[in-house]
């Protein structure tokens, strides 16, 4: 609702609540004022009002005191318990509130692994300022663990960072929701367990049904175990509960798209982008949705000229796009800030994408040297330590990938063998192994054994890929057009279109 002009009457309706609270915060140096009044939303009738004036030091006794005010006026009776919690602080330095508040507000904005970096940078201070800060040291176990599930923590540092501020949390508040809370943002970033970090949430949401912090992460969790009928209902409670943020939405998206209604999606996409224009994951992907529902590649390509290539998470499907209207120089193009800044087997991937559709182009010379730095920095990235089966396996398979780029054949096939014998849960390890094993066998001259892996994947509705491989054939054809199989496969997708 920021920045829009709405009256009171107007806010109600789009939040669902019958009052409002409004005031504001004026503050000279170690003093504040605060201003505050309670409206009845339907009405815009006033129904209370108060200035407190107070030293900077005593702002959270204040919470207590406006909560407790707009309690009385409403007339709720509240718990004992619940007055207990009213009274508490989360810390008494505010400038570690400040700090922590500011991450919150970086937080209800997806910007992937960035966002999270630019996260820490807050949340480590405000720790350091109190190492008391519970709910502070929570956050700090997401932010570290969601670097290490995207891929940028090829050492494992923010991997242990995460699991020594749970550790920390879970001796010092065992009993306490925030150790439980904890305990699920490491199962789902750290350890991909999504079940066990599901059964945390789930837990939370039953003591806390408002909070759509961990409604979110409830439908999160439904969506990464593939069970896409509970997560829309799921996600349209995180909506209901914080409509007036962006990632909700996007989740909601997700939600529909998966659900096989890719037309809703595209629409909830724009009006969400028309409310949140500055939202990148918003504009991706409904750009993205928009390709793999209608084939049109226009909004990718489009992007391909803003700060959005410079986002792993965007950047290849906007390269695939760029080299599927013929443009291969852009293509490539496209994926060089994100390898600018990419670590480990992210920046593989990208490497190995560079070269794929050099080599694809008929331009091998361009793309050996990019084959060549993509495996130096899988052996590199190898060699750092023995991860969880899950992630050395898809170190492996983009180091297999790149061998085969190289003309490497004996170790691509040692690399893939390797790759394949581990035991891998998450879904999108699995899918992310298939695609680089398959892009090794393509070069291998091997179709067969690609399609043969890449096939039972194709119908995850999370993929999209059985759609694409109409709306992108001339990539796929590349890839896989000397297999029989896939020929057939395609066949039969012509007659259903």
């Amino acid at each position: 609702i920021a920045g829009e002009k709405l009256e009171v009457p107007q806010i109600g309706r789009r939040l669902g609540v019958s009052h409002v609270l409004e005031g504001s915060v004026q503050r000279a140096g170690d003093k504040v004022r605060i201003t505050v009044q309670l409206i009845e939303a339907a009405t815009d009738k006033h129904i209370w009002a108060e200035n407190y004036d107070r030293n900077i030091e005593d702002v959270f006794a204040i919470q207590s005191e406006i909560a407790m005010a707009i309690a009385n006026q409403l007339k709720v009776a509240l718990t004992p318990k619940l007055q207990a919690t009213l009274d508490e602080r989360s810390t008494s330095n505010h400038e570690a509130y400040d700090l922590y508040l500011r991450a919150l507000g970086q937080l209800s904005v997806w910007r992937g692994a960035a966002g999270f970096q630019d996260v820490i940078a807050l949340l480590e201070p405000a720790v350091r300022l109190d190492p008391e800060f519970l709910q502070a040291k929570v956050a700090l176990v997401e932010a570290y663990g969601r670097l290490y599930w995207f891929g940028d923590d090829p050492e494992g540092s923010f991997k242990a960072k995460a699991m020594a501020e749970l550790r920390d949390i879970e001796r010092r508040w065992p009993d306490r929701p925030e150790a439980t809370q904890a305990r699920g943002y490491y199962l789902y970033t750290v350890e991909r367990d999504y079940t066990g970090a599901l059964a945390e949430f789930q837990s939370l949401a039953l003591r806390f049904p408002n909070d759509p912090q961990i409604a979110q992460f409830v439908a999160a969790c439904l969506k990464r175990l593939e069970r896409y009928r509970e997560q829309l209902p799921a996600a349209r409670r995180v909506v209901a509960l914080d409509p007036e943020s962006p990632s909700p939405l996007q989740e909601m998206v997700f939600a529909l798209a998966y659900n096989g209604r890719g037309e809703e999606a595209i629409k909830l996409g724009a009006d969400a982008l028309a409310r949140f224009p500055k939202d990148s994951s918003l504009r991706f992907y409904n750009a993205y949705f928009i390709h793999q529902v209608r084939g049109d590649r226009s909004g990718l390509i489009a992007l391909g000229a803003t700060a959005a290539i410079a986002e792993p998470e965007y950047a290849p499907a906007i390269a695939r796009a760029k080299f599927l209207e013929g443009d291969v120089d852009g293509a490539v193009a496209v994926l060089k800030p994100t390898a600018s800044t990419a670590r480990g087997s992210q920046l593989v991937s990208i490497l190995v994408a560079q070269s794929n559709y050099l080599r694809i182009a008929g331009r091998d010379a361009l793309a050996q040297p990019y084959a060549r730095r993509a495996l130096q920095v899988a052996r590199e990235t190898l060699e750092l330590g023995m991860p969880e089966p899950g992630i050395r396996a898809v170190r492996l398979a983009w180091a297999a990938a790149a061998a085969a780029l190289t003309g490497d054949a004996a170790s691509a096939r040692t690399l893939q063998a390797q790759a394949m014998a581990l035991a891998v849960s998450a879904p999108e390890q699995e899918e992310e192994r298939a695609d680089a094993i398959a892009l090794a066998d393509h070069w291998l001259g091997d179709d067969d054994a690609a399609w043969a892996i890449a096939a039972p994947l194709i119908d995850r509705p999370s993929r999209n890929t059985a759609r694409s491989l109409l709306t992108d054939r001339a990539y796929w054809d590349a890839i896989f057009g000397e297999s029989a199989a896939y020929r057939s496969y395609m066949a039969n997708l012509e007659k259903t279109r």
